[in-house]
């Protein structure tokens, strides 16, 4: 039963809750913030095995945000942030015929991102896939046929959704595996750019209609999700051609110079459409004040030079130092750098999203060192040391948290 389960003191789970929608919703928004509170405080979660796997989840995740030593197992330290709750996580869907709800759904995001943190990148992939299988199962991957408002309901399962499909296009090409879920296999819209305390109600009833807008003047914090499911897109199509196996580029004529000039081309315009239409709060800005905003910004691009790389990489010529594709990839490990820099001034956090883009970036650095060695005293290779210096102190640094 739920009672059985170890909860954090009171003054520590609040603690960790705030941290919870302060460093992890923006980014993931599978939860909304009022309804689960109100749910919190009732005692759901000592009822409830689902809803109690979610809180130990949002605590597992917080924990690392957290300095408060409770959060650590016993002479462990902070490597182990978060384990004591996690561990305790029930499969709340342990019979196969039963379907997932959707706080079973959530907790699938929520498991595969605190793995994927854990340098479980391989489970976190199976999890991904379990959700994304559990998600379609109840239909939450199509698009409603509604004339009305969209429901509170399905605002929820698109959020979720969404979240499933930036974790599986993350985590798949980090780990060079195929995607769970291709663009083909749903047709769900975005959700929409409205923050939870925009909605009509505090607190909307699951089959009530959304009449409510974001305040004018006033950005989402839902856009960078928006933007990140854009840009996956991107990266899914690229995945599906060229990073397609060998024998799918032949029969589907993925082969010849001309066929790497017109994708590539066709990559690049997409790209450069997708930069273009990134909101004002989220274009990359150093300065910018807002810290989520900033965070967010920086992730967001970030990925978009990961992506650049992923879409030249293959054609770059190991005997040709003067490549086009090297040069491309070279000056996005760079821009990627500089993203890293000032992340590295600002915070001391190391976003997971980030940490791809930043070894790819540092992979390049070091070819395009390399291709250059009887030059090193060269302006470029200046830059490209210090870019690649910043990727190792980043990445040194996510190793300590």
């Amino acid at each position: 039963p739920p009672n059985a389960t170890i909860f954090p003191p009171k003054d520590l789970m609040d603690t960790l809750l705030d941290l919870y929608f302060r460093h992890f919703a923006p980014f993931l928004p599978v939860l909304d913030r009022s309804s689960f509170e109100i749910a919190y405080k009732d005692g759901l979660h000592l009822r409830s095995i689902p809803f109690a796997n979610i809180l130990l989840l949002a605590c597992a995740i917080a924990s690392q945000y957290c300095d408060d030593p409770r959060v650590w197992l016993e002479g462990i330290g902070r490597p182990s942030a978060g384990w004591s709750y996690f561990m305790q996580v029930r499969d709340s869907t342990s019979r196969s015929y039963a379907s997932a709800t959707l706080l079973d759904i959530q907790s699938y995001v929520m498991i595969a991102y605190f793995l994927a943190t854990s340098s479980r990148l391989h489970s976190a992939w199976t999890v991904v896939g379990m959700g994304i299988r559990s998600a379609q199962n109840i239909g939450m991957h199509r698009r409603k046929s509604r004339k009305e408002s969209p429901l509170w309901k399905d605002e929820q399962h698109k959020r979720v959704f969404w979240c499933l499909i930036a974790l599986d296009r993350h985590i798949s090409s980090a780990l060079g595996r195929p995607l769970v879920c291709k663009d083909e296999d749903f047709d769900l819209d975005y959700p929409l750019e409205v923050d939870d305390e925009h909605w009509g109600a505090s607190v909307p009833d699951s089959s009530s209609a959304v009449t409510s807008r974001q305040h004018h003047g006033v950005p989402s914090e839902v856009s960078y999700l928006v933007a990140s499911a854009r840009l996956s897109q991107i990266l899914a199509f690229t995945l599906s051609t060229v990073y397609s196996i060998s024998k799918s580029k032949v029969v589907l004529g993925f082969e010849g110079d001309l066929w790497k000039q017109h994708i590539t081309s066709e990559l690049d315009s997409k790209m450069n459409k997708w930069f273009d239409a990134v909101p004002d709060h989220l274009k990359w800005d150093p300065s910018r004040q807002n810290d989520t905003y900033f965070t967010q910004s920086a992730i967001l691009f970030a990925s978009y030079y990961n992506l650049q790389i992923l879409i030249h990489r293959p054609f770059i010529h190991p005997l040709n130092k003067h490549s086009p594709s090297l040069s491309i990839c070279t000056n996005a490990a760079r821009s990627c750098s500089h993203v890293v820099e000032i992340l590295l001034k600002r915070s001391t956090q190391t976003p997971v999203f980030i940490l791809s883009p930043v070894f790819n970036s540092g992979v390049v650095l070091v070819a395009a060192i390399l291709s250059a060695k009887k030059d090193v005293t060269s302006v470029d290779s200046r830059a490209n040391m210090k870019a690649l210096e910043l990727c190792m102190t980043f990445l040194e640094r996510a190793q300590e948290m």
